[in-house]
């Protein structure tokens, strides 16, 4: 998952996967995004990781919002709570 700080919300997703496929081999590529207004930081200003890993790609645990690559359709689609349940369950592969 990369998670980006997006916050005018102009974010075109179509244009990051041209970008990324032209840059990193399919291995490398995120799977998922996370698009934040702001990205939460300590102090120190270090990224803070344990929120973001804490909720994950579950739509119902964050407010940000989550794309999950489709490399079938190819191209990023914005993650549901059926889109969730369908790739926890193995329905969708990765």
């Amino acid at each position: 998952m990369a998670a980006i700080a997006d916050g005018v919300a102009e974010f075109e997703c179509d244009e990051f996967l041209q970008k990324v496929q032209q840059a990193l081999p399919p291995y490398a590529r995120p799977v998922f995004l996370r698009l934040s207004p702001q990205v939460d930081t300590t102090g120190t200003f270090k990224i803070q990781k344990t929120r973001l890993q804490r909720e994950g790609f579950d739509p119902r645990h964050s407010t940000d919002r989550i794309y999950f690559l489709n490399s079938r359709a190819g191209r990023y689609e914005p993650m549901d709570e059926e889109l969730h349940r369908a790739i926890e369950e193995g329905r969708v592969s990765l």
